[in-house]
This record gives C-alpha cells, sequence and structure tokens, in this order.
C-alpha cells in the first residue's frame, strides 16, 4: 500500500519522522518501508498556493491514501493543545472511522468538525473566537482546501487530521516573522526574537503545545499505517 503523508514543515512532523524512521530523499520528501506499506512525506510549504502545488505533484503518484495532517489552532474552548481534530465531512469514512477508534485506544482526545482554511496565520484569540462563531468551524489552518480540491477530483483516498498548537484563548507570538513558506527559520526574526523578551513568554507557550500535538500526531498516523 502506497501512503503519503502532506505536511506543510518538518517542525510539525517531527516526532513521526523520527517515530517511523523516514529518510530524507532529497527536496521536501522523506521515505520508509514499514513493512508491507511504502510510506512517503512530503512538506507541502505553507499556505494555499504551496499546498495546491504538492497536492497536484502528489495525486501524479495515485497513492492509495494520503493522510493531509499537521498542526491547527482550536476555534472551541474545550479543544485543547495535543488534542486531535478530524475533518470527517472531507475525509474518507473508513479512515475517518479508523483514526477515532485508535485515538480512543491509545487515549488521545479527539474531535471532529470542519477546517477553517486560512489565507494567513491567525494569531489573535479574538479572531480565532470570531471565524469560530462565524464559520462553525472546530480549528483553524492553512492548507486543507487546496489538498481537498485537487484529491478528491482524482478521488484518491484522503484522512483530513490535525493535532492542536494552541487553545482558542492563545494569542500567537509572531511565528510568521520566524518561519519561512517552507517552514524553515529565518535567521534574522531569530535573531530579532532574542532581543524582543516581550516575545518569549508566547512562545514558550506555543512551544509547548507544539510539543504536545507533534506527539501526539506522530502516535496516531503510526497507528494509522500499523492498522491500514
Amino acid at each position: 500500500m502506497k501512503i503519503t503523508v502532506l505536511s506543510a514543515s518538518v517542525w510539525e512532523v517531527r516526532a513521526l519522522i523520527k517515530a517511523l524512521g523516514l529518510i530524507p530523499r532529497g527536496g521536501p520528501t522523506y521515505e520508509a518501508g514499514t513493512g508491507k506499506h511504502a510510506v512517503t512525506l512530503t512538506l507541502t510549504g505553507m499556505g494555499i498556493k504551496q499546498a495546491r502545488a504538492s497536492a497536484l505533484k502528489t495525486a501524479e503518484s495515485s497513492p492509495d491514501l494520503v493522510i493531509a495532517a499537521g498542526f491547527a489552532g482550536s476555534l472551541r474552548t474545550d479543544i485543547r493543545a495535543g488534542d486531535l481534530v478530524i475533518n470527517r465531512a472531507r475525509s474518507s469514512s473508513n479512515w475517518a472511522d479508523a483514526a477515532e477508534e485508535l485515538a480512543d485506544t491509545i487515549k488521545i482526545r479527539h474531535h471532529q468538525g470542519s477546517f477553517y482554511c486560512s489565507e494567513k496565520i491567525i494569531s489573535l484569540a479574538s479572531e480565532k473566537k470570531e471565524i469560530g462563531l462565524k464559520s462553525g468551524a472546530i480549528a483553524v489552518e492553512m492548507e486543507s482546501q487546496p489538498i481537498f480540491e485537487v484529491l478528491s477530483a482524482k478521488k484518491i483516498p484522503v484522512l483530513f487530521i490535525r493535532s492542536v498548537s494552541d487553545g482558542m484563548d492563545q494569542n500567537l507570538p509572531d511565528i510568521g516573522g520566524i518561519l519561512g513558506p517552507g517552514g524553515e527559520l529565518r535567521l534574522g526574526a531569530v535573531l530579532k526574537l532574542i532581543f524582543n523578551p516581550v516575545q518569549w513568554p508566547g512562545f514558550i507557550h506555543l512551544s509547548l503545545g507544539s510539543m504536545k500535538a507533534g506527539k501526539n500526531l506522530a502516535a496516531i498516523i503510526k497507528e494509522l499505517i500499523h492498522h491500514a
């Protein structure tokens, strides 16, 4: 079985790369064989344009399953850092069922609902609250819409699953300035952060949430692949 995992940046899947023993194959691609499955991880880059280009390239290889994964911001007060969110309406129902059952088995909190695909990073708690109220979505991210459009047209099975890195009531530091479109660190922005202590608490808070999110995302995807 050919399984492709799509994620915007390496920061979201570092734990998964380690858990699956994925090996860099040049550019944004990692690969490994897990017994009966061939697994490819592709870093799409951040945002709608990058995700669409990556989804089009992924479709050319006709995978048996695509897992569209990464981090998300919560749009509900009961969804906390480390929780899994599943967009069941846009996922293959059998894979959504499997994800929920496996999350229960390994005791990771999970929620189902729609995602709000934003064109920019949503940094303010007030923005997240407003988007949640207006859209009815449970989480915000930046790549799912083009991935859905491309892969659903090709009738490729997809599971949209993410792990929450920041709560609805949490203001984010200036991560847009720190990360480039491919998720790479911008040295100048990092140095600027070092000399701006006001930003430190926000980055520490986000880092802790991201560690929980990465650990749980790796755990559920590893279980899904073994279950496939």
